[in-house]
Parts: C-alpha cells; sequence; structure tokens
C-alpha cells in the first residue's frame, strides 16, 4: 500500500496535472470567446459565422476545401479588408447564392472585396444592397 492515498480522497486529486486540457470549463465555443475577449454575443455569432465562410473547411470524407468566399477570405487573410467589411461581404453573397448563376457570384464577390478593400464601411454597405437587389 501506498503512503497517502489512503481515506475518502485516494484517487481523486484536483490538481493541475488531474486537469484534462481542453476541459476548461466553458459549455460552447461562444462561452468561451465571450469570457476571453470580453465581447457580446452578437459579436461572437458575428465572429464565429464569419469563420465558417472565410476558413478552409473539410469535406464528408475529410478532405480540406477551399473557404467558401475565397477571394475575400484571401483580402481578410492579408489584411486589406475588415472584419466588419466581411461581414456585409459574405451576407450580401449568401443572399444571393440560390438567385444566381456562380459566375454572376464570382463577379459580385470581387466586386464587393475590391470595394471593401478601397472605400469606407458606409458606401460598401450601400453597394452591396445594390448588388442584391
Amino acid at each position: 500500500m501506498t503512503a497517502g492515498l489512503t481515506g475518502a480522497g485516494a484517487g481523486c486529486s484536483d490538481g493541475p496535472a488531474d486537469r484534462v486540457p481542453a476541459d476548461d470549463g466553458y459549455r460552447n465555443t461562444a462561452e468561451f470567446l465571450r469570457a476571453r475577449l470580453r465581447i457580446s454575443a452578437a459579436e461572437v455569432r458575428r465572429r464565429l459565422s464569419l469563420a465558417e465562410t472565410l476558413l478552409p473547411r473539410k469535406g464528408l470524407a475529410g478532405r480540406p476545401m477551399p473557404p467558401v468566399h475565397a477571394e475575400l477570405a484571401a483580402a481578410v487573410a492579408a489584411g486589406m479588408v475588415a472584419s466588419r467589411a466581411a461581414t456585409v461581404v459574405a451576407v450580401a453573397l449568401e443572399k444571393v447564392r440560390h438567385l444566381c448563376e456562380a459566375e454572376t457570384a464570382a463577379t459580385m464577390e470581387h466586386a464587393l472585396t475590391r470595394t471593401a478593400a478601397e472605400n469606407d464601411h458606409d458606401f460598401l454597405a450601400r453597394v452591396a444592397r445594390s448588388w442584391s437587389d
């Protein structure tokens, strides 16, 4: 019998060595981001939604796939387009996704990405609205 392992607490330790690294006490990613970044729930949802369209993804078989909006993702990664402007572009592209052909959507993505890189947020919102309409 080993010394120190007798009694009610034998085998149970709350020390740092016994904690699971993935168990940080948060129920989901949104709670983690809210606590760590000190941002609102709406901002967390916006950022997570944007990440779904701008980050590489995996297919059904686990193969890597490009982002949904590759040109916009490249511009955001290069620091040419801000996060909020990228959200405006992504929302506009999502609105017309089922209404137009792929080449028209690609043209729209290119135009809105250039507009986001070169102009302010208000102008981008007006241009995105006109493309969507």
